[in-house]
């Protein structure tokens, strides 16, 4: 029953964990898809507006105005180089500026592009503009974003394990909780079997006995007594710190060994007693058995 829980459970935490994977993924395409298409609009937005600024002073071939324009086009982060064209395709303004590509952008993939439009004034084509510009944003958002998403998951998968882990370790302390509960109400019927036959009085003939199995009683009785406690207190421990969430898989296994060797201690004990009383049982029958003999 408790491997077929473990199945199910195991089963669950598959699926969970599948369904976040499917969810972050989601919203990751999502986000950089909206957050390129804002990027790309926006970029493609101003290269037309100034397209459309340089479209009189080309016409008049005014190289002042489009130096002016240009130098403004040029400070843009992504736009790297300005080519202003004639309508006989004669340069007629150039601004461009240094580009450094780094590691981060080999490791991004960040790509020079260009884009053209022409200039039209009056419905004449009067030259054309060509901007030179990069990705380097967009990649380093995806990139961020991607690393972003990653984690997240990462983190999740490993609160819904933290979860499971905890439930499992919870039924697993109960479950101790139970056997030290047996194993001190066994103790106690140990120990109320013992004072009624140390009580007996009527089978004098069993005095001495009584005291040399008592002697052997205790011993063991002792060793469990002590056993069980350092049980608890090891169950104690385990307990607050599941509670304060300061509990390791060491500590856990820590506890699970001592518990399991102070068991074994305690059962050999437990089969010692079972054997002395079972010794003085038979004793005691024989002793009756004699006794009503001699009174018939």
């Amino acid at each position: 029953m408790t491997n077929k829980n473990e199945g199910t459970a195991s089963r669950i935490y598959l699926v969970v964990n599948f369904v976040i994977l499917i969810l972050i993924t989601i919203l990751f395409t999502w986000h950089a898809t909206r957050y390129y298409s804002d990027w790309n609009n926006g970029l493609e937005s101003f290269m037309k507006n100034m397209a459309v600024s340089l479209s009189y002073p080309a016409w008049t071939y005014d190289k002042r105005v489009i130096e002016q324009i240009t130098a403004v086009m040029i400070e843009k982060d992504e736009i790297i180089s300005v080519v202003v064209y004639d309508d006989k395709n004669n340069k007629l303004v150039v601004k461009e500026k240094k580009l450094n590509l780094t590691t981060t952008d080999l490791l991004f993939g960040t790509k020079r592009l260009d884009r053209t439009y022409n200039l039209i004034y009056a419905d004449t084509y009067v030259g054309k503009v060509i901007f030179t510009y990069i990705d380097r944003s967009t990649r380093t958002f995806l990139v961020v974003s991607g690393t972003g998403a990653a984690l997240l998951y990462i983190v999740s998968a490993l609160l819904i394990l933290n979860i499971k882990k905890n439930k499992k370790l919870a039924v697993m302390v109960n479950e101790l909780n139970e056997l030290n509960a047996e194993l001190e109400m066994a103790f106690n019927e140990l120990e109320e079997t013992q004072n009624k036959i140390i009580n007996a009085e009527k089978m004098a003939a069993l005095g001495k006995l009584m005291v040399n199995i008592a002697h052997d009683i205790n011993t063991p009785a002792g060793i469990i007594y002590s056993s069980l406690t350092e049980q608890q207190n090891r169950i104690d421990s385990i307990v607050k710190k599941f509670q304060s969430d300061q509990l390791t898989e060491e500590d856990f296994k820590d506890c699970l060994d001592t518990i399991s060797e102070l068991n074994q201690i305690m059962l050999r004990n437990a089969k010692r007693i079972i054997e002395l009383v079972q010794s003085l049982k038979r004793t005691a029958m024989n002793e009756m058995t004699q006794t009503w003999s001699e009174s018939t």
